[in-house]
């Protein structure tokens, strides 16, 4: 069992709390080009503390589950009508890529809401 601070052991935690496997989450992190994060090498660090996971890839896989975990998060905020299945790799990923658009679209929404705030401010006579 890693340490309980450690990544390993907080990623294990999360995993077994949302009910997702460890081969689902590899597929995942396979599916976004994270190299040493197969399920062989998530199921040897979360078993054995003496073999962690690389530093790099670690917090990148934590980072990878802070997004998953903020997707059920907005699907609950938005008010979908089901809970995202995380016995699926694949879905969690395609689900991911969504909700990276949506973010991505918004903030371009509101970069130009600002910059057209910026251009009527700028038209505005001096007072």
């Amino acid at each position: 069992m890693p340490a309980s601070l450690s990544i390993e052991s907080r990623l294990q935690e999360g995993l077994r709390e949302r009910g997702m496997s460890t081969t689902e989450f590899a597929k995942v992190a396979e599916l976004e080009n994270i190299r040493f994060a197969s399920r062989a090498q998530l199921d040897r660090a979360f078993r054995d503390p003496t073999k962690p996971l690389r530093g790099d890839v670690a917090e990148r896989l934590w980072k990878l589950w802070y997004q998953i975990e903020n997707l059920q998060f907005w699907c609950y905020v938005v008010g979908l009508p089901f809970k995202i299945d995380l016995s699926d790799g694949a879905k969690v990923f395609e689900w991911l890529q969504v909700l990276r658009s949506r973010f991505q679209q918004e903030q371009q929404e509101a970069k130009q809401a600002l910059n057209s705030d910026d251009s009527s401010n700028d038209s505005c006579p001096a007072q």
